[in-house]
């Protein structure tokens, strides 16, 4: 059996795709299969919880020993779960809103788009701008950018209204590094197209 290896989550699992089948699922740092159950997608475990798609389309959040967290219908958007909850929208929502590991909502506001918590902050948009939200839902950072990404080592990338440049900003919404083309940080490049 021919196995795509996606790398080893804090949880001692990784997700694995079988390449004849192209169903995925989760084995140990022996190799042994952890999860009987196989996937069409999985998400590495994060905070103990992972992201997967069944086949026909419905989303669930499952824990280490594959037990249903929750599920989201078919045509449902979510991300992975960071500082206990996780941004989901399902058919027909007027937006993104962040659940808990029951899939209730833990916070009130929606947003257009959302991203998952790291070290208490998400990047969100509201009204075609991206900030940065706290656990309350509150815009700590303003939404004020043209894209922006995940904090990681304590910086998050965004992209400058009207310019292709892109810097790193600090969770308190200071510069990092400045926006400038093909900014480097940790390893990380981002590519800003040529006109």
């Amino acid at each position: 059996m021919g196995l795509v290896f996606s790398g080893l989550a804090s949880s001692g699992l990784a997700a694995v795709r079988e390449k004849r089948t192209g169903w995925c699922t989760y084995i140990d740092a022996n190799g042994r299969t952890r999860l009987e159950q196989q996937f069409e997608q999985c998400h590495l475990f994060r905070e103990g919880v992972a992201l997967v798609e069944r086949f026909g389309g419905e989303i669930a959040f499952i824990d280490l020993a594959g037990g249903n967290l929750f599920t989201l219908p078919a045509g449902s958007v979510a991300f992975d779960f960071g500082d206990g909850v996780a941004p989901v929208r399902r058919p027909g929502d007027a937006g993104f809103q962040y659940v808990d590991r029951s899939g209730r909502a833990a916070i009130s506001q929606r947003f257009e788009q959302a991203r998952t918590f790291v070290d208490g902050r998400a990047p969100a948009m509201r009204n075609g701008r991206w900030g940065f939200i706290d656990r309350r839902g509150e815009f700590v950072i303003p939404p004020v950018y043209v894209e922006a990404g995940i904090f990681r080592e304590g910086r998050a990338p965004v992209q400058v209204e009207g310019s292709r440049w892109w810097g790193y900003l600090l969770p308190d919404g200071r510069w990092a590094v400045e926006p400038q083309p093909n900014v480097t940080l940790a390893g990380l490049t981002v590519p800003v197209a040529s006109p």
